[in-house]
């Protein structure tokens, strides 16, 4: 099975987009601009934001030859960061342990459980048949 995850993340607007609309119209402008220029840093200095992702499988290489991050930091000024991983996953030749056994044992159960029910109905209703053909050769009688 192969899992592939491509895309791109931003942050639209900045620190702004740490709040919401609302709450910019009523104070005026960003709550946190005036904490972050008192620093005398960038927003981006100040405010880091991380994706992170874990795919299924083996990573798969990049068109260069590298395993490509599985972490990815997001940048807060408005450009992208560009996401791709690809990852490969495999029954392999040893199944699935002893999880695989325990469910192989478990459809077998199931199988066998599900014959006898049908063995056991068709028994019930032979017998039922029977027993009405008697009674009505005794009514006969």
């Amino acid at each position: 099975v192969t899992t592939t995850l491509t895309g791109r993340i931003f942050v639209a607007g900045g620190v702004n987009a740490f709040a919401d609309p609302d709450l910019l119209a009523a104070i005026g402008g960003s709550p946190y601009a005036n904490d972050i220029a008192a620093t005398g840093l960038t927003p981006a200095d100040v405010v880091t934001f991380t994706f992170v992702a874990t795919l299924p499988g083996e990573l798969s290489p990049a068109s260069d030859g590298t395993v490509p991050p599985m972490t990815w930091t997001v940048p807060i000024d408005g450009t992208t960061a560009d996401l791709a991983a690809t990852s490969v996953a495999s029954r392999g030749g040893g199944g699935a342990g002893i999880w695989g056994t325990v469910a192989d044992v478990a459809l077998i159960a199931l199988v066998v459980w599900c014959v006898l029910a049908a063995a056991f109905i068709a028994f019930v209703m032979a017998a039922r048949r029977n027993k009405a053909r008697r009674r009505a050769a005794r009514h006969r009688a």
